[in-house]
């Protein structure tokens, strides 16, 4: 009596390919709603600076130059960034350039890419940490500022795209989970700054 063999593929689990589908997705999403949410930002802080007592806000708006220079160096950094992988990448620039004339344009290129993307990188960290340096600003507009910016992108993660895919408990935590965790941190921290430092929205 012969045995029969046979390869049966392994499938992961319903709920399994349905969580990783909606990371897929959320990951995907992530960009266009930031940049969207920018220009928002800018009006955030004229509120905020609104809502000051009348005799502090032309000291805050003197305190602008600081954010408005971070904001505007990272904005010539992606742009610089984006511009060189696209003309390596998407043109065909290169493409009639043979030997020292190619090695004379490509590795140029080439050093400041792989010097752009790790600056990028630690960029996005330091601006995502001070909240493009608004602390200049106000002590207490970092922690504002990023509660905002939050539900802003959630919002438009939600009427933009829907729903992320996968069951529904992962869904609310892919919709709300970053932007409640956010809030909490930043309630404490304004918390800490009125009991610690005396720092108040309006103080």
């Amino acid at each position: 009596m012969g045995t029969a063999t046979g390869t049966r593929s392994v499938r992961a689990p319903t709920g399994t390919r349905s969580v990783r589908a909606a990371a897929d997705t959320g990951s995907v999403r992530a960009p266009a709603p930031a940049a969207r949410a920018v220009p928002a930002g800018a009006q955030v802080i004229t509120v905020f600076i609104r809502y000051a007592p009348a005799e502090r806000r032309r000291l805050l708006r003197s305190r602008l130059r600081v954010p408005a220079k971070t904001v505007g160096w990272y904005i010539l950094v992606v742009a610089a960034l984006g511009a060189s992988v696209y003309l390596i990448s998407g043109t065909t620039l290169l493409h009639g350039l043979h030997g020292v004339w190619l090695f004379v344009a490509a590795v140029p290129a080439l050093a400041f890419v792989l010097w752009g993307l790790p600056f990028f990188f630690l960029a996005s960290a330091y601006v995502a940490r001070s909240a493009f340096n608004t602390a200049y600003v106000h002590a207490a507009l970092p922690a504002v500022l990023t509660v905002v910016m939050v539900w802003i992108i959630a919002v438009f993660n939600l009427t933009g795209s829907g729903m992320p895919n996968g069951p529904l408990w992962a869904q609310l935590c892919s919709l709300f989970g970053g932007p409640l965790s956010v809030t909490g941190l930043s309630l404490w921290e304004l918390r800490r700054l009125r009991t610690r430092h005396r720092v108040t929205i309006r103080g």
